[in-house]
């Protein structure tokens, strides 16, 4: 039972979250990362095209929001755990 919470949770995140997330990214950023080119460019002085502005930093926003979902997935439906006094024990699921 705990394994196919897992792989839901964990293909949930995969196919929901990080595509909904990219394209989210890529939608809002359109015609707005020039504020983030330059940003980077006066920084560093590296140029960057707006493609790789977009599609990196959707997939960077979307990758750490996946992190977030699965960690918390995880800890509510997969590892779920009871304290009971100062000791924390693992619940069995039947």
């Amino acid at each position: 039972m705990k394994l196919t919470i897992f792989i839901i949770v964990t293909v949930s995140g995969i196919l929901i979250v990080q595509n909904s997330i990219y394209a989210l990214g890529i939608f809002l950023l359109h015609n707005h990362e020039f504020g983030v080119i330059n940003f980077i460019h006066d920084l560093t002085r590296i140029s960057l095209s707006r493609n790789f502005v977009d599609v990196n930093l959707s997939n960077a926003v979307a990758s750490l929001l996946v992190m977030i979902w699965n960690y918390n997935g995880y800890r509510w439906f997969v590892f779920k755990t009871q304290r009971i006094g100062n000791d924390v024990d693992e619940v069995e699921e039947d």
